[in-house]
């Protein structure tokens, strides 16, 4: 049974980091969950310094990003850190305050800037203990809304970290009665693709369990 009582948003005041208020709010919300904003600062903060944390709460009423009825059913707190990396620092707060679900917004650097200036989203990730929701940029199309998923892709190649990962897939969809795809992809001329996997739709007949 999906259970997430907790949820993390890391948030430097820039437009990627804003953006997904919303969502972890909404998210929140709709899994009755108590949600932490985390601001840590270190020497490359100086464009976005610390600022008062309660204030998300107004921020987001504001820009009528989140409904009204979110805003009152979620329990924001506000912490700011200093001591340590970025991402060892969200890792250490989550492992801190149990937290079930981080949820980050990233600028999706590339090339030189990426390997000079590294990717907190992407090691948050990589080290993760528990799930991560990542937004990334503007995208294109209309934008996602927040506290809604409609469709899951979960990339499968039958080793017991894809079930894991379908499972856990089939359990968000229950939530949010959205559609699950399994994506298995064949590499190489010789290679021939496995049996057809069951669909999630008709997870209720065979359970999560016996996706592939």
């Amino acid at each position: 049974m999906l259970v997430v009582n907790r949820i993390l948003v890391p948030h430097d005041f820039t437009p990627a980091s804003a953006r997904v208020l919303p969502h972890g709010l909404a998210l929140a919300a709709k899994m009755k969950a108590r949600f932490y904003v985390l601001h840590v600062t270190d020497r490359s903060d100086a464009p976005y310094p610390a600022r008062d944390l309660p204030a998300v709460r107004e921020t987001l009423q504001r820009t009528g990003a989140v409904s009204e009825e979110a805003l009152r059913a979620v329990h924001i707190e506000g912490v700011s850190r200093s001591d340590g990396g970025v991402a060892e620092t969200i890792h250490c707060f989550a492992d801190e305050e149990e937290i079930d679900l981080i949820a980050l917004g990233t600028r999706g650097r590339q090339g030189a800037r990426r390997l000079l200036l590294g990717s907190v989203g992407e090691t948050v990730i990589r080290r993760a203990k528990r799930p991560v929701l990542a937004l990334r940029g503007k995208g294109v199309g209309a934008p996602p809304v927040p506290g809604m998923l409609d469709r899951i892709l979960v990339p499968v190649d039958f080793s017991e970290n894809a079930r894991e990962a379908a499972r856990v897939a089939a359990e968000w969809a229950r939530v949010f009665d959205a559609q699950v795809d399994l994506l298995h992809v064949v590499t190489g001329s010789s290679a021939s693709p496995p049996e057809p996997a069951p669909s999630v739709s008709d997870e209720e007949h065979v359970g999560p369990e016996k996706l592939f």
